[in-house]
């Protein structure tokens, strides 16, 4: 089964995607801030991290800088999700290696295609 992280403040999104993604037959962890979702993705070792930018604790990009420097990680799959869409967030993005870049709002159905291409 593959696993999916979900990183984000909004419990309202996570709980709905939880929901989505589990009916799809993937094995799905959540977190509210970018440090629980770094000790999470050490622990997991996850197929795709759906990671949201502006988070209490650590935020999104400095979680994922993390994830790049551990061999076990450095390879893990990585979505952005953020209110901020600006060209300056999509450069830090892709300087981290991320696939994807995802503005809010979004549409929750796009986001769903989207991980089924990758790893369903």
């Amino acid at each position: 089964m593959k696993k999916i992280l979900l990183v984000d403040d909004q419990p309202n999104f996570t709980t709905m995607m939880s929901i989505k993604l589990k009916s799809m037959q993937f094995e799905v962890f959540t977190a509210t801030n970018g440090q629980e979702g770094l000790d999470l993705a050490l622990k997991e070792i996850p197929d795709l991290i759906i990671m949201d930018i502006m988070m209490p604790v650590m935020d999104g990009f400095t979680a994922v800088a993390e994830l790049r420097k551990n061999p076990k990680t450095a390879n893990v799959l990585v979505i952005f999700l953020s209110a901020k869409g600006n060209p300056k967030d999509r450069d830090r993005a892709q300087e981290l290696k991320a696939i994807d870049f995802i503005a809010k709002p979004f549409s929750p159905r796009e986001l769903v295609d989207k991980i089924q291409k990758l790893i369903g």
